[in-house]
């Protein structure tokens, strides 16, 4: 979800090719990719249950829980699942309405 998530934002707000691009460099990185099991997936109805997350955010949280991973992020919505989970926040993006109020 989140190799998903970055393509698709990359190719909404740069293009098809950047995307690809980036896709390219990702296999370069000493990056595992995790497909979905079923712990995966019953961890993921839980937490989208119960916290107020996008369906995405809520399978990238409960790969992180099923294998005991810590999520590096830069998402101020993850810290809700703080407790349940292993966090690092990087800074946080800033949101379009607080860049139009600065």
């Amino acid at each position: 979800m989140s190799w998903m998530e970055a393509r698709h934002r990359i190719w909404k707000n740069v293009s098809r090719e950047a995307s690809d691009e980036f896709a390219r460099y990702l296999d370069l990185l000493r990056v595992k990719r995790v497909d979905v099991t079923q712990p995966i997936l019953e961890k993921a109805v839980e937490v989208k249950a119960t916290y107020a997350l996008s369906v995405c955010d809520s399978w990238i949280i409960a790969t992180a829980i099923a294998l005991d991973a810590t999520l590096v992020h830069k998402d101020p919505e993850f810290e809700q699942v703080a407790s349940t989970a292993k966090l690092i926040a990087l800074p946080y993006k800033v949101r379009r309405t607080e860049k139009a109020k600065k």
